[in-house]
């Protein structure tokens, strides 16, 4: 039985790449690398996502550890709060804690970036020239989003280190990919109304079983504010910066520091 259970990216992504990059320096009863389900529309919300992670994580023996990246971080926080006595440590790699905000962070790097061409990186400059990350205006949020994932090889800022990104790029083209019709459906619920999937609100105790490790390099990452967010949102827990690290950073880190943080912490 494992002793961590893995929430991948998302909505609507899936475990494969961690499985092919990282499964064979983990045992299985390490860690599993699990695929969340692809909902049928109809049920595509982030409530009903959360009571399949519920129910997952009941088949394990506690107490356990979570391991969630990006979308997943949001995941393993809900689940905290629903079995926080099972639950022994929780690991946030790369968590967003602000839609908006990061998309609106992501379209400003690629606007900056010298590989996009003049065209599109004014195109990309328009719609951020017509809002701020600050009081984001949500009905541009899906043309932001549109005009990002148009831009060429958008996907390589993600990464700080060229010769990992080619490695995962070869990989996930081999891979299934994001299911597009739940990302947008449960990303739209979050974007739209938050109440819907809150974070919880989590005792002194609960909060320091959380360790968040974010990469400097990050698109995502809103400098100086990121880090701020979550340490007010939840001031117990203990937080690893670290340099020249991606949105990835259990990729782009060697595997002995990623085992030193979650099978030794």
């Amino acid at each position: 039985m494992p002793n961590i259970l893995f929430l991948h990216y998302g909505p609507g992504g899936n475990a494969q790449i961690e499985r092919e990059l990282l499964g064979s320096y983990f045992a299985p009863a390490e860690v599993e690398f699990w695929d969340q389900p692809i909902l049928p529309s109809s049920e595509c919300t982030f409530e009903r996502l959360s009571q399949s992670v519920l129910a997952k994580a009941k088949t394990l023996t506690p107490p356990f550890k979570i391991w969630g990246h990006s979308f997943g971080a949001d995941l393993a926080l809900k689940l905290l709060s629903q079995l926080p006595q099972a639950i022994d440590r929780v690991f946030l790699f790369n968590p967003v804690f602000d839609l908006k905000k990061a998309f609106y962070s992501l379209a400003q790097a690629l606007a900056n970036r010298d590989t996009t061409s003049a065209d599109h990186r004014q195109r990309l400059q328009d719609l951020l020239n017509q809002t701020t990350a600050e009081d984001f205006d949500s009905r541009l949020f899906w043309p932001l989003i549109g005009a990002i994932v148009q831009t060429p090889f958008f996907s390589n800022l993600f990464w700080a280190n060229e010769e990992l990104c080619r490695r995962y790029t070869d990989v996930a083209a081999r891979t299934s990919g994001l299911d597009q019709a739940m990302w947008q459906a449960i990303l739209s619920e979050q974007i739209d109304d938050q109440r819907k999937a809150p974070r919880p609100a989590l005792s002194p105790s609960e909060q320091k079983k959380i360790t968040l490790v974010s990469g400097r390099c990050d698109p995502y990452r809103v400098a100086g504010v990121t880090q701020s967010e979550w340490t007010r949102l939840y001031p117990h827990i203990r937080s690893i910066e670290l340099e020249q690290i991606g949105h990835y950073a259990h990729l782009e880190m060697p595997v002995t520091q990623l085992k030193s943080i979650l099978i030794s912490d």
